[in-house]
């Protein structure tokens, strides 16, 4: 005998885009009671994890060329590393 089990997929799951402009809608309306947090929390979660990670590779990014940028002028001037 086969036995099927029936999974409970949600809209998160089948639509993503579809999920996030039911999401939108909701809270446009003010329509909490409906909303799917826990799938929310994550979005929102990976989101600023994104957020932050690029921020960091921006500042390390910005260093590099200051740090790139010095060594240039110092060296326009006649100073390199063994100088320093």
């Amino acid at each position: 005998m086969t036995q099927t089990i029936a999974r409970n997929t949600s809209l998160y799951d089948l639509d993503l885009n579809l999920w996030f402009e039911t999401v939108i809608a909701q809270l446009k309306k003010g329509d909490l009671k409906s909303l799917d947090i826990e799938n929310l929390i994550e979005e929102l979660e990976g989101l600023a994890g994104r957020r932050r990670a690029e921020a960091q590779q921006q500042l390390a990014e910005q260093e590099s060329q200051r740090a790139n940028r010095l060594a240039e002028r110092l060296r326009a001037l006649g100073i390199g590393p063994e100088d320093v």
